[in-house]
């Protein structure tokens, strides 16, 4: 994937989490989708360095402008970002069977990460609320990856057999 398109992605996902995900959020959990851009760009670029940087950047900058708490976000991305190109490394990703359960174990991860800054900083929010909420947001996640893959593997692989 070309570094520009990855920047598009990102920018995305920054104004979309904050506009339209919002509209699909249920029982107080919606898609992350910087996540997911983060997830499909590292394993679609060939450098995941300036992949995984440019995702924790545009992290900061959306907890900068939209969150209370300011670096547990940032962590949680780059945590994910890594996780991804080490399963990168090790993983046939370009299939749904290995694309999908990693989406949500990231999820879980991601969330841990969070939840635990946000936690050390003076969150009140317990781990069986995270835990409660756990479902929904591994539910929309695989959905945003859905249609991310349909979008961006899937066509990258019939364009590729032509």
């Amino acid at each position: 994937m070309k570094p520009g398109i990855a920047g598009f992605l990102f920018l995305c996902a920054f104004f979309l989490q904050q506009t339209a995900a919002g509209l699909v959020c249920a029982g107080g959990a919606g898609p992350d989708l910087l996540l997911a851009v983060t997830i499909l760009t590292v394993f679609l670029s060939s450098g995941t360095k300036g992949v995984i940087a440019g995702a924790t950047g545009m992290a900061a900058l959306q907890e900068l402008c939209f969150s209370l708490y300011g670096g547990p976000g940032t962590a949680a991305i780059l945590l994910s970002g890594m996780s991804a190109a080490a399963a990168k490394r090790l993983f046939s990703w370009e299939r749904p069977l290995f694309l999908f359960p990693f989406t949500a174990a990231v999820t879980l991860v991601y969330h841990l990460t969070f939840w635990g800054g946000e936690r050390i900083l003076g969150s009140p929010y317990s781990f069986s609320y995270l835990l409660k909420l756990q479902p929904l947001y591994i539910g929309y996640n695989l959905a945003a990856m859905g249609i991310l893959y349909l979008l961006f593997i899937k066509n990258k692989e019939s364009r590729s057999q032509i």
